[in-house]
C-alpha cells in the first residue's frame, strides 16, 4: 500500500510500481522445461536485483530461503520459485472505501522507479480517486487459476461499461479532454509533422495518413475525424456474430422506412385527413402514414426477419441463399 499519482504515458490496464515494492512482493511459480532457464537466472540475481527471486520451495515443502543462502541453487522440473513481480504480471488494485465492483480491478504491472503506484488519469472515476494524497492496495494473485479470473473477468478494459447503469464509468479527463477539444475545433489545423508524432501514438496503424482537409498552399489536417471504421465486426452483449449481424441489418432497414416516412410526411399539408387524425391522436400513427405514403418497411416473424421456409430460400421465386432485404421480407412499395 502507498501513495498514487498519475502517469498519462500508461496504459488505463497498467499499474506503475516502485522497484522497493517490487522487489517485497513475490508469485510463486512452479518450474517447467520450458521456465526452467528464466527462474534459474532470477534465482541466481537473488531478493536484492531486480528481477530476482526470494525463495525456492523445494517438492518435499522445504522452503530454501535465498537472502540466507550464498551457494548455487540448481532448480528440478516441479520446484516452486517465489520470484519479484515483473512487468506484465496481473494484480489487483484496490481504493478504499470499496464501493462498487469497479473499486477492485485487474490491472498489469510496469515497474518504475521511485516510492509511489502509478496510474493513468482515465481510470481515477471507478476508484474515485485523485492525487492529493490518496492511498491504494495492490494484490498479488498467488496461483494461475487467481491469475486467469483477473485476466478474463477483473482487467480494466472488462470493466469500462457499468452494469448499474449500462453507461461507461471512464473516459478522458482533465488534460486530455481539454486538448482533444482544442485540436478538433474548426479553425485549428495540424502540420504533417504534428499528424505523424499523433498517428505514431495509434495501435494498429497501418502507415497511411488521412487525406489533409487543405492541400495548398501547403497540405494541412484538422484534428476531427469525420468517418472512423475498423470492417470489422463485434458480437453485441449476449449475441453471437449471425445475430448481431441480424440485429444491425433489421435496425438498418428499419430506420429505412423511418426515414422515408418523415421525408413524406413533410410533403403532406396541413389539411390532409390522415395526417390529422395522426396529430390529433383519434387515429393512427406516423408508421401508418409511413407505409401509405413511402413503404411497408421490413416485416418481422416473432422479431427477427423472415427465415428461409423451404430449403436456402423464403420463397420458389429466390435464388438459393438470397440474404437480399427484399428476399428476408423488406417491403419497398407503399401499401
Amino acid at each position: 500500500r502507498t501513495v498514487i499519482t498519475g502517469d498519462p504515458n500508461l496504459s488505463i490496464d497498467e499499474v506503475g510500481v516502485p522497484r522497493s515494492i517490487a522487489r517485497t512482493l513475490t508469485y510463486p511459480e512452479l518450474v517447467t522445461p520450458y521456465n526452467i532457464d528464466k527462474l534459474q537466472k532470477l534465482v541466481r540475481n537473488g531478493p536484492t536485483e531486480h528481477p530476482g527471486a526470494v525463495y525456492v520451495i523445494r517438492d518435499d515443502g522445504q522452503r530454501i530461503d535465498l537472502r540466507w543462502n550464498k551457494r548455487e541453487v540448481p532448480l528440478q522440473l516441479g520446484w516452486k520459485v517465489e520470484r519479484h513481480i515483473n512487468d506484465g504480471d496481473v494484480v489487483i488494485f484496490n481504493r478504499q472505501p470499496s464501493l462498487h465492483k469497479m473499486s477492485m480491478m485487474g490491472h498489469k504491472i510496469r515497474v518504475m522507479p521511485y516510492s509511489t503506484f502509478r496510474l493513468n488519469l482515465s481510470v481515477t472515476s471507478p476508484y474515485n480517486a485523485d492525487f492529493d494524497g490518496d492511498e491504494m492496495n495492490l494484490h498479488v494473485p498467488q496461483s494461475v487459476e487467481t491469475r486467469a479470473e483477473i485476466t478474463e473477468i477483473c482487467m480494466v478494459p472488462r470493466q469500462i461499461v457499468s452494469p448499474q447503469s449500462n453507461k461507461p464509468v471512464m473516459g478522458i479527463v482533465q488534460d486530455t479532454l481539454c486538448g482533444v477539444r482544442k485540436f478538433t475545433k474548426r479553425d485549428c489545423f495540424l502540420t504533417k509533422e504534428m499528424v505523424m508524432n499523433l498517428v505514431m501514438w495509434v495501435p494498429g496503424w497501418e502507415g497511411f495518413l488521412p487525406t489533409p482537409a487543405i492541400l495548398k498552399p501547403k497540405p494541412l489536417w484538422t484534428g476531427l475525424i469525420i468517418q472512423a471504421q475498423q470492417d470489422k465486426l463485434e458480437c453485441k452483449p449476449g449475441m453471437t456474430l449471425r445475430e448481431t449481424f441480424e440485429s444491425l441489418v433489421n435496425r438498418a432497414l428499419n430506420t429505412a422506412r423511418d426515414d422515408a416516412g418523415k421525408m413524406d410526411q413533410q410533403s403532406l399539408r396541413e389539411d390532409n385527413n390522415v395526417k390529422q387524425m395522426v396529430i390529433s391522436g383519434s387515429k393512427g400513427s406516423f408508421i401508418n402514414v409511413s407505409q401509405m405514403t413511402a413503404c411497408v418497411g421490413q416485416q418481422n416473424v416473432e422479431g427477427k426477419r423472415i427465415p428461409f421456409g423451404f430449403k436456402y430460400r423464403t420463397l420458389p421465386h429466390f435464388t438459393k441463399d438470397d440474404h437480399s432485404p427484399e428476399s428476408r421480407g423488406f417491403v419497398e412499395n407503399s401499401y
